[in-house]
């Protein structure tokens, strides 16, 4: 009994230790000066009730390399896939397969909680709003889609990146994913746990990393120019 209140006693400490540390962080960043940033997304999405290829990109602001925040635009191509009734040339009614596609515009936020020169770990949550539809092929290559209907999505999980180089990461992550109850028309409403494997592409430390390339080309060269002789 003791030993166990003695443990629960710790793992309490531990955990506003852990908390107060946090909170110490995120204010000392939000106080530091605001960049720009760019990134691209690729992630391949699963678990739940389907998969799905997710493409996007975002921008806004980042304080201390750890608190980002701002807009994006995003497509979810999923694997979802139902039934569309059509009417052919001949004018019969039949069934053809049509998947299930997502286009949002979205506010996201992340928090950056461990960081290291090469990896990081971090809590990214986003809210998007744009709208869903199916698209089929009522001929060979050519496309065609149902009416779009109003949707949103909201996903927070947790997510890790290895950097490669400076600019490219790789990164898998779980999120908590929702439609928010607003697309019954597609009989695609979820409440699921997903998991992530992608590529992100950090733009504003690509263009620091020609910028430094650039320079040490700059300072080679002069390097390489004949020097004054002062004998």
């Amino acid at each position: 009994m003791k030993v166990g209140l003695l443990i629960g006693c710790c793992i309490t400490v531990l955990i506003f230790n852990v908390q107060a540390q946090l909170l110490d962080t995120l204010t000392y960043s939000w106080q530091q000066p605001r960049k720009p940033f760019f990134a691209l997304d690729f992630s391949k999405s699963f678990g739940g009730k389907f998969g799905a290829d997710v493409f996007g990109f975002r921008g806004g602001v980042v304080q201390n390399k750890r608190l980002y925040y701002g807009l994006g635009y995003y497509r979810i191509n999923s694997d979802r896939v139902t039934d569309i009734q059509t009417v052919t040339e001949s004018g019969n009614d039949t069934l053809i397969p049509g998947k299930l596609k997502y286009r949002f515009v979205s506010a996201n936020l992340e928090y950056v909680f461990f960081k290291t020169e090469k990896f990081q770990t971090s809590i990214p949550a986003n809210i998007g709003f744009g709208y869903s539809f199916y698209e089929y092929f009522k001929q060979r290559g050519v496309a065609q889609k149902t009416t779009k209907n109003h949707a949103a999505i909201f996903t927070m999980g947790i997510a890790a990146h290895y950097k490669i180089v400076s600019w490219i990461g790789i990164g898998a992550g779980t999120s908590f994913a929702s439609t928010l109850g607003t697309n019954p028309e597609h009989q695609q409403n979820f409440n699921t746990l997903t998991y992530n494997l992608g590529v992100k592409i950090f733009f504003d430390d690509l263009v620091a990393a020609i910028k430094n390339y650039k320079h040490q080309q700059n300072e080679n060269t002069d390097d390489d120019k004949p020097q004054p002789d002062f004998k």
